[in-house]
């Protein structure tokens, strides 16, 4: 363990704040939708998103009970993609449109890059 009796501090303090912090959410939704808002919205979601990570990192590592680890990893989830704004499939075709037109030929020196029409895979 990185601190001695850690888990034994924040575990208790996340099953307990957890809930309230999630109740707090759901009181708050309809005014955390405007978009005036957003940041809050994204400020409490990204301190669940961090809480439930904690917790299913415990259960995973610490308990070894897969069932807990993950929900939490679920409901981490679930906060984080609650606070993206939905897809917009007009605004991607913008952004491709624009990729297009910066990524032309003549934008890279003569040579440069490889002929091939085989994808390659950055990771």
């Amino acid at each position: 363990e990185a601190v001695p009796n850690g888990w034994d501090v924040i575990v208790p303090t996340l099953e307990r704040e957890i809930p309230n912090i999630e109740n707090r959410l759901e009181q708050m939704s309809p005014q955390l939708q405007l978009p005036q808002n957003a940041g809050s919205l994204s400020f409490i979601t990204g301190l669940l998103t961090k809480m439930h990570l904690a917790m299913f990192s415990y259960h995973d590592v610490k308990t070894k009970q897969t069932k807990e680890a993950w929900h939490h990893l679920s409901t981490a989830y679930k906060h984080k993609m609650s606070a993206l704004p939905k897809w917009s499939a007009a605004h991607e075709d913008q952004r491709i449109d624009t990729i297009k037109k910066i990524f032309r030929p003549g934008f890279w020196p003569e040579g440069t890059g490889s002929t091939s029409r085989v994808p390659i895979f950055i990771i």
